[in-house]
């Protein structure tokens, strides 16, 4: 269960990788700045994506996953995988 803005489930990753959402047809690429099992969190310069919204995300060239945006702040997005990610994709990218 996603446990809000100020606390996760599971070991979150500081990373600086690079991730491509896809949202009404179009595609964002955006910095990732946190990533755990269940979620991570990026910035969205373009600031289009609203708090329920589901996406598409590449993360590094893998993916998609499939997710839904749990909080939208200041052009910060928080979004919650629908699957969580396998434990060795999870340190694969976390090592990027």
């Amino acid at each position: 269960m996603f446990k809000g803005h100020n606390q996760r489930e599971g070991q979150r990753h500081a990373v600086t990788v690079y991730g491509r959402f896809r949202y009404n047809g179009r595609a964002y690429e955006v910095p990732l700045r946190d990533l755990s099992q269940t979620g991570c969190r990026f910035f969205d310069r373009h600031g289009c994506l609203a708090k329920g919204t589901p996406i598409s995300l590449r993360i590094a060239g893998m993916g998609p996953f499939e997710a839904v945006v749990m909080w939208s702040a200041d052009q910060y997005v928080g979004v919650r995988f629908d699957r969580p990610l396998y434990g060795p994709v999870l340190e694969h990218l976390a090592t990027m």
